[in-house]
């Protein structure tokens, strides 16, 4: 994850939100642990509104924006929203809740971390594509 040059200040950065493992979380750098916990909170937000902009979470949060724009990279990347650009803002709209990390060891014995979420909406599958 990139540094977006912030100390991300007053923020709880002991506690590992959206479900990640302590041992990820170990691992994170203060700044990373900033903007999960931003995430975070742009997660709780949302879920009481299911969908702003960018221009109502900076002033619900009281956050910069560079800050919050790191954060939706997170929750998109994720695929927990869904963010589009339009003429006067940013559009975010929250599409799928975390759920949990799930732990899989691979054929090279590594750990690594599976993310489940769960859609809000259940998706639509065209009944050519079920076997």
């Amino acid at each position: 994850m990139e540094a977006i040059g912030s100390t991300f200040s007053g923020v709880d950065a002991s506690a590992p939100p959206l479900t990640i493992p302590n041992e990820v979380w170990d691992a994170l750098t203060l700044t990373e642990r900033g903007v999960f916990q931003h995430a975070a909170r742009i997660m709780e937000v949302l879920d009481a509104h299911s969908d702003s902009t960018l221009a109502d979470l900076g002033r619900r949060l009281k956050i910069p924006a560079a800050e919050i724009m790191a954060a939706l990279r997170v929750l998109d990347d994720m695929d927990l929203v869904s963010v589009a650009i339009t003429r006067t803002d940013v559009d975010v709209t929250l599409v799928a809740l975390p759920d949990a990390h799930v732990p899989v060891v691979g054929p090279d014995g590594r750990r690594r971390w599976l993310f489940i979420s769960r859609p809000l909406a259940a998706p639509h599958v065209d009944p050519e594509m079920l076997n």
